[in-house]
């Protein structure tokens, strides 16, 4: 999948119209996640996301920092601030797109090993029905 299929899917799942809008709430997940996840995690998580969002993600490989705790409603607030003022009410739905998204970008063994790092209210989010 590339990076122009990753925000078709994003827009098609979340019901946006607009794609700059589905990029900012994309880059903002997943700027959220890859604080969350240690140096080499990031690493194995970029590798398999688009071009677009790689070095996004593994800009965190560099980072001396310790991975941030990530909540769902630190997650939420992300997304929300990067969306337009009539869709930040639909934050948790689109948040929510973007990891179903994320879901058929990355393998079921990389999606494990993200779960594994997260709380539980985060994994029911990111791991699949």
């Amino acid at each position: 999948m590339d990076t122009k299929e990753f925000i078709r899917r994003v827009r098609e799942e979340a019901g946006l119209d607009d794609r700059t809008e589905a990029r900012r709430a994309t880059v903002a997940a997943l700027e959220a996640l890859a604080r969350a996840l240690p140096p080499d995690e990031a690493h194995d998580l970029g590798s398999q996301l688009p071009k677009g969002f790689k070095d996004l993600v593994w800009s965190r490989r560099a980072s001396p920092l310790p991975a941030k705790p990530l909540d769902w409603q630190t997650l939420l607030t992300n997304v929300r601030n990067a969306l337009r003022p009539e869709h930040r009410s639909q934050a948790s739905h689109i948040t929510r797109a973007i990891f179903a998204v994320l879901r058929e970008a990355v393998s079921p063994g990389e999606l494990e090993d993200i779960v594994s790092i997260l709380p539980p209210e985060l994994q029911r989010t990111v791991r699949p029905a």
